[in-house]
């Protein structure tokens, strides 16, 4: 499968590889994305319950808004980070079953996935993946 977006040997992985990157970076991309409803939905709901029928609010009452959403907030965040660090967990764990099947020992470098360069760098390859498919579609 030919590609308008030529970025592997950036990644220094195979072509195969890097398509499985672009699948990970697609579903990662619609989980943010369902995350961010439910967040969304989340604040929503607090402002419908909260200020209906309100005309006139005391700081104090303003204030137990505030608490209350951010409490929602928080718990929607947690509840979309925690999922993410299971699917991640899951794939990594994926992984290292195919890899057991060759006898081989993968040794992530956990050090490196804070590293800033490296993330920029997955950064802008995201970009120009995403860029590439819009421009196939457009």
């Amino acid at each position: 499968m030919a590609s308008s977006v030529n970025a592997s040997s950036d990644l220094g992985v195979s072509e195969h590889h890097e398509q499985i990157i672009r699948q990970y970076m697609r579903f990662s991309r619609q989980q943010k994305s369902i995350g961010l409803r439910s967040i969304r939905a989340a604040a929503e709901d607090v402002k419908t319950q909260r200020l209906q029928n309100e005309a006139a609010l005391t700081t104090s009452e303003v204030d137990d808004i505030l608490n209350d959403l951010i409490e929602v907030l928080a718990g929607e965040f947690d509840q979309e980070i925690t999922h993410q660090y299971r699917i991640n967990t899951l794939l990594i764990k994926q992984l290292f079953e195919q890899s057991e099947q060759w006898y081989l020992k993968l040794k992530p470098n956990f050090d490196q996935l804070e590293n800033r360069q490296l993330l920029d760098k997955i950064k802008q390859y995201e970009e120009q993946v995403v860029k590439g498919n819009k421009q196939n579609k457009g």
